[in-house]
């Protein structure tokens, strides 16, 4: 390899490296632990009316990122009177998400996802480093919201109500 394609090289890394530099990583993890604790605390809220049969339990686990690194972020226990549901936190570094929690139990696992409002379904733009820059779309963080991600090949996004919690509670129990 000759020394100019490896200067390159290095210059198309040096300029990646900018880029990735250019993220408030503290933000973007403060956003994403406030979103998280409202997420696990509208769950809390809708299985409210039903304590006398369900015991919800929140912790703090720790979850570690690149460039995010280690960090707290809640998790809910939900025991039902046979089985138990764990929502569990998996992370915000994401493809086509700001934030993803499993839902699972003994039959299955349900994604719910921090989108856009408006969105209904996954979208992926691809940016090209050495074509012309496109504007970086900036999201509000106050604009995501909690939806139910169905599983591929045709993912739709379903939205967190009360009566989407409980058919996925549901569905991931042997209900």
């Amino acid at each position: 390899m000759s020394p100019d394609k490896f200067r390159d090289f290095l210059a198309d890394q040096k300029q990646q490296h900018s880029q990735v530099e250019t993220i408030d990583w503290e933000a973007k993890k403060v956003a994403w632990q406030t979103a998280a604790e409202a997420f696990i605390t509208q769950v809390e809220s809708f299985l409210a009316e039903f304590n006398e049969d369900i015991q919800c339990e929140r912790k703090v686990v720790q979850l570690s990122e690149q460039y995010l690194g280690e960090y707290d972020i809640p998790q809910l226990t939900i025991r039902l009177p046979k089985e138990v549901i764990e929502l569990k936190p998996i992370g915000t570094n994401l493809i086509a998400a700001h934030g993803r929690y499993d839902m699972k139990g003994l039959a299955g696992t349900v994604k719910w996802v921090l989108v856009p409002e408006n969105a209904d379904k996954p979208t992926i733009s691809v940016r090209v480093s050495g074509e012309t820059e496109l504007p970086e779309t900036k999201i509000n963080p106050s604009k995501l919201v909690w939806k139910i991600a169905t599983p591929a090949p045709n993912i739709r996004y379903i939205p967190l109500t009360r009566e989407a919690l409980l058919e996925a509670i549901m569905e991931v129990s042997h209900g």
